[in-house]
């Protein structure tokens, strides 16, 4: 459809007399917009180029080609006046939507809803719909039925032209001050303000004194100013685009009045047009010998921060450290006067200040900074924190004050973190002197770059300070002793973390899918038994009674600790020898973290004696270290009392779990916890299976509930593994489970028992 528009203004602008040219635009206005469609989607698919971008980046090429078909024609034709204006139309609206849909960057700032209106681009679309009903309206009814005359094509055109322009260096002065904190976003809102100025200033002059027709100028300064809002807003690079705008800047600045004056001149004096033309050239030379000397002060602060940055970075590669670290400040020093703060370089570990005084002398002080500045800075744009952000934020983010008096207390700007292989080892502070301007990309990649610099030095001097610290203390014994407990410590905390791993992922079923009120109060009772050591699990048959232990085991103070399984029905005879014969043995293996013991029922009552008097001997030893007893966790599907009176647990045993029993709920008790319990096994069933995780229909999820699920989660998941294999589809149907034979139950009588309860701890164990 867009092709056979522009094939359609194309031949209307040939029919219109406009000679080989609009044949010549026929041939590769299509060729171009499907390259721009290509390459455009290449950019989606890389993560290049977000979606509202892609849209916008489309409607602007339609529309500028659109925009060159029509113009290739004659004038005064109101068929490609109605083309060229929808063009202008198409190429604005995209690129203010694409300006509108700028994605927020990683960080503690995000900017307001406002930001992502699009009252701009409606705006616009109104005025250039206007100026494309006009002249359609003029071509495409009868001559009688028109009560105006073609002149006000042009002044539509005119002022919708003029309007687009004025919008643009509106929308982007508000996106200006609304996204101004944000490091990439700012540089792209702040470039494109500049291009819809620059326009804006060069455009309604050249159209006000008649330097080309009116309506021609303005709807292609438009476009023009579309595209380049685009590239400012998807090109990779933001400090690419703005070294770019400023030498484009000074160049406009010096050519845009020879640009509007030339054709003026050679207007009234035609006769001089040989000197004119010998002059325009010498001038315009002279533009581009000056452009870069123009450029410069229009760099942020006058580039000071980025020659200071630059050569800081530079000097920070002396050899010696000390020497590099003083060389650096040195440098940074020349950003603002003494009085108004100075640079330092903070080390976190030992915690000291290096700053240089006037006389360029390199001073240490003992002081420590705030540790949520490392916290924040780790995620921050460019790892970069600034007091400006901070100042914005304190409001909503209360936390935040306590670090912002911190850097007005130092009169700072910003902070880089300084970082190695084993996270944040210091920071780079810059001074806010008497900056207001906020900090742009190519400053902050700068700090970053100087800081990257600096870490090793700064890891050289912090391991010396580190070294002449130990060197007075301690001796070289004690040094291998402290070097042997941070080891142990180290492989304790892995080993640890990875222990809790493993706990967390047995417990994360249960915490995915605890909405309803019995698994809630499950929950509560449980996160207040798991202080005790000693926990008895109620679990009806089918119940995931391994991920509520786990729960167990995570919310009490053993979470670090290993967590053991014995099963004696299992077929692991190792384990079912142990709790047989050596339960002291297993309970060491557990100590402390949780022995979970399921299937008591399957061992003889002399094993339940042993168990018993082990857990006594256990309870009884004076522990000489910091690791706690192990807890136990005891699983029986049915009351302990009633398993005594089966037999299936001994009596001895049973007191010690007595007090502290949770009964778990069967998952006919928990129907608001049934669609994220099935959505979890889907999943799991979906990906053994090697396909994409599955949903569920609504249909489906009926049937699910009208069941009574007397095999509580372990039925469940055998029916949802069957449908799952069987669906064709990406979400189970109720089809599916037809086809697996599955056939909803009505449970036999509802439950009226109270939900599970928990009993308090015993104040004496039994012996």
């Amino acid at each position: 459809m867009l092709v056979a528009a522009l094939a359609y203004a194309c031949v209307e602008a040939a029919r219109s007399g406009g000679g080989s040219l609009p044949w010549l635009a026929l041939a590769i206005l299509p060729v171009l917009l499907s390259e721009v469609f290509r390459h455009s989607e290449r950019a989606r698919a890389r993560g290049t180029l977000f979606p509202d971008a892609l849209s916008g980046l489309r409607t602007a090429a339609f529309g500028t080609f659109l925009l060159m078909a029509a113009r290739t024609g004659a004038a005064a034709r109101p068929v490609l006046d109605a083309a060229a204006n929808l063009g202008a139309l198409a190429a604005s609206v995209g690129a203010l939507v694409v300006l509108s849909r700028l994605p927020t960057r990683p960080g503690m700032f995000s900017p307001s809803r406002s930001a992502r209106s699009l009252d701009a681009a409606s705006f616009v679309g109104a005025l250039w719909g206007l100026a494309v009903a006009v002249p359609a309206a003029y071509a495409l009814l009868p001559s009688p039925m028109l009560r105006f005359d073609p002149l006000l094509i042009d002044y539509v055109t005119t002022g919708a032209g003029a309007g687009t322009l004025l919008v643009f260096v509106a929308a982007t002065l508000r996106l200006r001050s609304l996204r101004k904190l944000e490091l990439d976003i700012g540089d792209r809102v702040r470039s494109a303000s500049a291009i819809a100025i620059t326009a804006f200033l060069v455009a309604i002059p050249a159209a006000w004194l008649d330097v080309a027709a009116p309506d021609r100028v303005l709807p292609a300064a438009c476009t023009v100013v579309a595209l380049s809002c685009i590239w400012a807003a998807i090109a990779p690079d933001a400090t690419l685009i703005t070294r770019l705008l400023r030498g484009l800047l000074a160049i406009t600045m010096l050519g845009a009045p020879l640009l509007v004056l030339s054709p003026l001149l050679a207007r009234f004096f035609p006769e001089r047009s040989p000197l004119l033309v010998l002059l325009v050239s010498s001038a315009s030379i002279g533009v581009g010998l000056l452009a870069h000397a123009v450029a410069r002060p229009l760099g942020p602060e006058r580039s000071r921060w980025l020659l200071a940055l630059d050569q800081a970075a530079r000097d920070a590669l002396e050899p010696e450290p000390r020497t590099a670290l003083r060389a650096a400040l040195a440098a940074l020093s020349r950003i603002h006067p003494a009085m108004h703060g100075s640079a330092q370089i903070w080390q976190r570990h030992p915690p000291e200040a290096f700053k240089v005084d006037i006389a360029g002398n390199l001073n240490v002080e003992r002081a420590e900074a705030p540790a949520k500045l490392y916290e924040l800075g780790l995620d921050e744009p460019e790892r970069t924190v600034r007091a400006e952000v901070l100042r914005a934020l304190k409001v909503r983010r209360p936390e935040l004050r306590e670090l912002l008096a911190w850097f007005d207390g130092l009169k700072a700007f910003s902070a880089t973190i300084i970082v190695d292989e084993d996270g944040p080892i210091g920071f780079v502070l810059l001074p806010r002197g008497g900056r207001r301007a906020p900090l742009t990309l190519e400053e902050a990649r700068a700090a970053r770059l100087l800081a990257d610099r600096i870490s090793s030095l700064l890891s050289i001097v912090a391991a010396l300070s580190r070294a002449r610290e130990r060197e007075t203390l301690a001796t070289e014994r004690a040094d291998r002793a402290d070097d042997e407990c941070r080891r142990l410590e180290h492989v304790i905390h892995g080993e640890a973390q990875r222990m809790r791993g493993f706990a967390e992922r047995l417990a994360r079923p249960v915490r995915r899918a605890a909405y309803s009120g019995a698994a809630r109060t499950a929950l509560t009772a449980i996160e207040r038994l798991a202080q005790n050591p000693f926990v008895a699990l109620i679990a009806p048959p089918g119940v995931d009674a391994l991920a509520w232990a786990a729960l167990v085991h995570c919310s009490g103070p053993r979470a670090d600790g290993p967590l053991v399984i014995a099963d004696a029905a299992a077929s692991d005879e190792e384990t079912r020898r142990l709790l047989e014969t050596d339960a002291t043995a297993l309970l060491r293996l557990a100590d402390g973290g949780t022995l979970v013991v399921i299937g008591m029922g399957v061992l003889p009552p002399e094993a339940h004696e042993r168990f018993a008097i082990a857990l006594s001997q256990r309870s009884a030893h004076v522990a000489r270290s910091s690791i706690l007893p192990p807890g136990v966790v005891l699983i029986s599907p049915v009351d302990l009392d009633e398993a005594v009176g089966r037999g299936a647990l001994g009596s001895n045993l049973s007191r010690w779990f007595a007090e502290q029993t949770v009964k778990l709920p069967a998952l006919a008790d928990r129907p608001d916890d049934l669609r994220a319990i099935a959505l979890d096994l889907l999943a799991r069933h979906a990906i053994e299976l090697g396909r994409p995780p599955s949903g569920i229909e609504p249909s489906a999820l009926r049937l699910l509930l009208e069941h009574g699920w007397p095999g509580n989660e372990l039925e469940l998941s055998a029916v949802l593994a069957r449908a799952v294999a069987q669906s064709p589809g990406a979400a189970v149907t109720a089809q599916d489970l037809e086809r697996t034979g599955f056939v909803p139950i009505e449970p036999e009588s509802e439950s009226l028992e109270p939900p599970p309860v928990a009993r308090r701890r015993a104040s004496v164990r039994p012996r």
